[in-house]
């Protein structure tokens, strides 16, 4: 899925292991009733040096500290990831 999203080849999972879960509600569109969704997530590390490239599915994609993220960031599952990542306090 990220190389899929951000056409980035370098990505390696660091663990197989989940890192998170997310359950958030998706709310209707056409003739799709609101529903619940579910995130699996794991964590990955990529070459900061490669170049990604937006898709039909992400819409804007940039390499961001952990301080931007704190500053900038209001959703609450980003920030609870931030929190579980090796090199963040929480």
């Amino acid at each position: 899925e990220a190389l899929e999203e951000s056409g980035l080849s370098s990505v390696r999972l660091v663990s197989d292991a989940v890192f998170d879960l997310d359950i958030h509600t998706i709310p209707a569109r056409k003739q799709d009733p609101e529903h619940l969704h579910l995130d699996v997530r794991f964590l990955i590390e990529a070459d900061d040096q490669e170049a990604w490239q937006v898709s039909e599915e992400s819409h804007a994609l940039a390499w961001v500290s952990a301080a931007q993220i704190r500053e900038e960031v209001a959703e609450l599952s980003m920030l609870r990831m931030l929190g579980k990542t090796p090199d963040s306090p929480t």
